[in-house]
């Protein structure tokens, strides 16, 4: 996970209006992969749930403890053709690294 550097609001999509400023230090950006012992991670994928959007958020809707584990800026989850070029640049920045 990576600290919440950037400022970061909770608001209502629907009025389009900003509720809150939250404060940063308490803030992180999950990223993937996201690991579970295997025995869990069975456990947490019998059920569906509709509002779970990764691993993490099921942990969370069972009441299992989700550890804050540090990350990488260029740990980058490509979703869309647009992440394409970062995901490139990071790459050939990781082979000069190597080199």
């Amino acid at each position: 996970m990576l600290s919440g550097g950037q400022k970061i609001r909770r608001g209502d999509p629907g009025e389009r209006r900003i509720e809150k400023t939250l404060p940063r230090e308490r803030c992180w950006l999950a990223q993937t992969p996201q690991v579970f012992r295997k025995d869990l991670a069975m456990d947490m994928h019998r059920k569906p749930r509709r509002s779970a959007t990764d691993d993490a958020s099921i942990a969370e809707s069972m009441g299992i403890p989700v550890e804050i584990v540090p990350g990488a800026a260029d740990n980058i989850k490509i979703t869309t053709p647009f992440d394409l070029p970062l995901a490139r640049a990071v790459l050939a920045a990781r082979r000069r690294q190597w080199r």
